[in-house]
């Protein structure tokens, strides 16, 4: 679903009500404008932006120390998704552990994706000793792919699907990215057909 400017302003009255504060608010009568907000425990921040040529999401944290530690900054980027997809990665960014980042957390993810009905479709030894591990979503229509570098540390991750395209940075916690695929397997279908 592309990211129009109703559905940023949806996005942000929803996230709104739920305490989140603007930083700057989009108006669609200014090109390149966008909205920027921030969580109530300042560590998630959305940053929506919609133009002749680009709309897209992006959901961050913020670079600030916490519990005495600086976490991994971490960034995702959304071309198209749902209001709902959007929403359900936001709300778990403010409580997501740092210390789970996917970079690191393969066999973490793994388990998370296979509890709520995904599936490796990638093999298991070319999961382990290959460039690019894939989980497809149970409806078949949506795949997250994990690429890795020597080392085997993530490099990049990305959800694609006919109405999702969500690139994942190396260092988002896997918390985020389940939430993102839980929002894609609960997508009802006949939003599905609608987006076709």
């Amino acid at each position: 679903m592309e990211l129009s400017s109703d559905v940023q302003r949806y996005i942000s009255e929803s996230l709104l009500a739920d305490l989140w504060q603007t930083r700057q608010i989009a108006h669609p009568s200014y090109p390149g404008s966008k909205w920027v907000l921030v969580g109530p425990e300042r560590r998630g921040r959305l940053v929506m932006m919609s133009d002749l040529f680009d709309a897209s999401v992006r959901l961050s944290t913020s670079s600030a120390p916490r519990s005495g530690h600086i976490a991994p900054d971490w960034q995702l980027v959304a071309r198209f998704a749902s209001a709902e997809m959007i929403l359900a990665m936001a709300r778990v960014a403010e409580t997501a552990p740092d210390t789970e980042p996917i970079a690191w957390s393969r066999r973490l993810l793994n388990r998370r994706l296979q509890a709520i009905g995904w599936n490796r479709v990638t093999g298991r030894f070319r999961a382990w000793f290959g460039s690019t591990t894939v989980w497809e979503s149970p409806c078949r229509m949506y795949r997250l792919g994990v690429s890795v570098q020597p080392g085997y540390r993530v490099r990049t991750a990305e959800l694609c699907g006919f109405d999702v395209q969500v690139e994942i940075g190396a260092t988002t916690p896997v918390a985020v990215v389940i939430s993102l695929a839980e929002a894609v397997t609960k997508t009802p279908s006949d939003s599905r057909k609608d987006a076709a």
